[in-house]
């Protein structure tokens, strides 16, 4: 009757906590509803008070992070568990598949001239890197194909290709901390985005890093987007994955974003939300479900950075996971770091190794 080899609660039942199956009242030692309701309402996001660098909850305060469930849907085995428990018919599985996001973080890489010799000089002088200079040199004799554009459109080729649901979260803030400031209302910009159209991408809104704290830059933001895509915004993603909760969901419903894939832990892959399917959030503190459903992010690239060797056999156990409990796994790629003309980027070489893998398990 488990889903798996063993069982996991945040919290002890009551010994009058029991479930009915003809005509007999079953006794649970667990107390599953506030185990499931403490994971799928962000709720310790709102308890615990431990903050990154970031202003995300620390990741080694996480609970499935302390305890090391991180890999666990645990949502889904209760669902699983209380199914078997009743008899009744369990979820079937949707197939084999994927739900592709792509956070465009860099559109260009330089503005002008002077911004090209200051970033070569700062290459050498500064960062010690004269192979980086070198690659800036290269990008801007004409090779734009190895640019950033040129992962969007490997990554939207990809999805198109083996119909994976993929969307393009872009950015619209101004130049700033952990903001490149790129244009969005620029004619490329446009014609990129209207390409992802035509290839059936959905387009997403990606907030600047400071815009979840500053409500009237997300509107000056979102409505900037709104504007240069010409067609309505309907989700996004938050940079750096700064969220908290309830107040990021709040702000997405009430900027009419229907949907956002925010949960995720901040330095591991894995069910943040103990679930990979979609589900409508609930505000704790206002008591009340709101307009905006969550779409658990479990797999980013950039966890996987400096530790590459770890990235698929953890990609490969979260997609078998997703796929028992009958869920698409959402992932994110970066359109950075892909594409590399002197094939020296061991992590881009890794990030094409894992898309390769992934057609295989389609």
């Amino acid at each position: 009757m488990l889903p798996e080899d063993d069982f996991i609660s945040l919290f002890k039942g009551i010994e009058e906590c029991s479930v009915k199956k003809d005509e007999r009242q079953i006794p649970l030692p667990w107390d599953i509803i506030a185990s499931a309701f403490y994971l799928l309402t962000g709720y310790e996001d709102y308890v615990i008070s431990e903050r990154d660098e970031h202003g995300r909850l620390l990741h080694d305060s996480c609970i499935a992070s302390r305890f090391g469930f991180e890999e666990r849907p645990l949502v889904d085995e209760y669902r699983y568990f209380l199914s078997a428990l009743l008899g009744l018919p369990q979820v079937e599985g949707i197939g084999p598949g994927f739900i592709l996001t792509v956070d465009v973080d860099h559109l260009t890489i330089f503005r002008n001239k002077k911004q090209i010799l200051r970033s070569i000089a700062a290459d050498v002088l500064k960062r010690k890197n004269p192979l980086l200079a070198l690659r800036r040199i290269y990008y801007e004799m004409g090779n734009k194909e190895e640019q950033d554009i040129a992962g969007i459109f490997a990554l939207a080729t990809f999805g198109r290709e083996y119909s994976i649901p993929t969307m393009f979260n872009f950015m619209a803030a101004e130049p700033g901390f952990l903001d490149s400031g790129y244009d969005i209302n620029a004619p490329d910009a446009k014609d990129i985005v209207s390409m992802l159209r035509d290839m059936g991408c959905t387009i997403g809104f990606h907030p600047g890093y400071g815009a979840g704290e500053n409500r009237d830059a997300w509107m000056r933001e979102l409505n900037r987007l709104r504007n240069a895509v010409g067609e309505p915004i309907v989700g996004g993603r938050q940079h750096y994955l700064r969220s908290s909760y309830p107040s990021t969901w709040r702000l997405y419903a009430d900027s009419g974003l229907a949907l956002g894939s925010n949960m995720a832990f901040s330095e591991s892959a894995g069910f943040r939300a103990g679930t990979a399917g979609v589900f409508q959030t609930w505000d704790i503190l206002q008591r009340k479900e709101l307009n905006h459903a969550e779409q658990p992010l479990v797999f980013m690239d950039d966890t996987y950075r400096h530790r590459i060797d770890e990235g698929w056999p953890v990609f490969e156990r979260l997609y078998r996971r997703s796929q028992k409990y009958g869920h698409r796994m959402t992932t994110l790629f970066h359109n950075t770091s892909l594409i590399d003309p002197f094939m020296l980027n061991k992590y881009a070489e890794a990030k094409r190794e894992w898309l390769n893998r992934m057609r295989a398990l389609l």
